[in-house]
């Protein structure tokens, strides 16, 4: 079984690229691209540990979130494949999409651990994300962050775009085209 990159890592790109640069901004916090990348790195190296591999299936029971992101990245850059799941869905659904889409992990947080504990399936290993800890931005980092100083800091990212225009954040298609 051999597994393909179907695209190239943009984030690490991105964080080699321009490394201070924002790149996501929630729950009160902003990340940079070198912030992201490191998250990233952290998350594949602790899915890794639990026995994620290339082209197995990962479902996903998470709420939008920075681990929402920071899983699907980890996944690509181990080849696993993941399998987003809905979190309107019943817990007989969501039991049916798991087994239909042979999933070998169940990942999922504090905000969905019940519904996560209805799933059931022998052949599924459940990673509670809430225990992978998601480290804080340093407190230097952290006062740098207001929120003045990231709308500044994205106010410049518009004006210095990075040198290879595949990379620059809101680019549409299109304008890459042309």
């Amino acid at each position: 079984f051999r597994v393909f990159r179907m695209f190239t890592d943009w984030l690490r790109q991105q964080a080699l690229s321009s490394p201070e640069n924002i790149g996501l901004i929630a729950e009160n916090r902003a990340w940079d691209y070198r912030a992201i990348d490191r998250q990233v790195d952290l998350l594949a190296e602790h899915l890794a540990a639990s026995g994620v591999s290339a082209g197995l299936h990962v479902a996903s029971l998470l709420a939008n979130s920075p681990e929402a992101i920071f899983l699907v990245h980890a996944l690509a850059r181990l080849g696993a494949v993941l399998v987003p799941l809905n979190l309107r869905h019943s817990p007989v659904e969501l039991s049916w999409q798991v087994i239909q889409a042979d999933c070998t992990f169940f990942t999922y947080h504090a905000q969905t651990q019940a519904v996560a504990a209805q799933i059931e399936d022998s052949q599924l290993t459940h990673l509670d994300l809430t225990s992978w800890n998601l480290p804080q931005p340093s407190p230097e980092r952290q006062n740098h962050l207001s929120r003045p100083a990231i709308s500044s800091s994205l106010r410049a990212q518009r004006s210095n775009p990075p040198l290879n225009p595949d990379l620059s954040p809101g680019a549409s298609d299109l304008d890459r085209l042309q």
